[in-house]
């Protein structure tokens, strides 16, 4: 089996397609269907990530990844749930045109990408106090050279935006969540 029929196989698109979920619209790499879990009508949208394959609903907090997802609706353990999706054809068809899907980059690109977005943080002072509070020394804090992400959209564009200008393309990059 090739790696490009494995990836099919296991896919969010395939999962989806085999739970039946119902799709509402598609922005950019995301389908947004009805969330199986909450059923909360029309705010119910749970959102499927065609790049790294998970699943988030923000009105009950579900998510993971599309292997899990299928295992959660089947009532059965990741271990069978893969198995089964390997076994069964893939169904890569959607209604929705709008999904572009990113390629991802290879890891030394990614890990270069990482290492350069670390070196633009600092560490805020309630982070720092925390650390202390958890038993980590100063030196302990300066060695492992912790660091706090930014929660504010605006502080996360303002670093995307300086990693674009230092001349790294961030399409194909994974997110970091948080």
């Amino acid at each position: 089996m090739e790696d490009t029929e494995i990836y099919n196989k296991l896919s969010i698109i395939n999962v989806k397609n085999k739970l039946n979920l119902e799709e509402r619209y598609a922005k950019g790499d995301n389908i947004y269907v009805t969330c199986p879990f909450c059923y909360e009508g029309n705010q119910s949208n749970m959102k499927l990530n065609v790049t790294n394959d998970s699943y988030y609903c923000r009105m009950c907090g579900e998510s993971g990844f599309a292997i899990g997802l299928y295992a959660k609706i089947k009532y059965i353990n990741n271990k069978v749930a893969y198995k089964r999706l390997i076994q069964e054809e893939a169904e890569m068809q959607t209604e929705l045109k709008e999904i572009r899907k990113s390629v991802r980059k290879q890891d030394e690109e990614i890990s270069l990408v990482y290492e350069y977005f670390l070196k633009m943080l600092g560490l805020n002072k309630k982070h720092y106090n925390m650390l202390q509070e958890l038993g980590f020394s100063k030196e302990d804090i300066v060695k492992y050279s912790f660091k706090s992400i930014p929660q504010r959209e605006n502080e996360k564009t303002e670093i995307c935006n300086k990693l674009i200008k230092s001349g790294f393309d961030l399409q194909g990059i994974p997110r970091i969540l948080s």
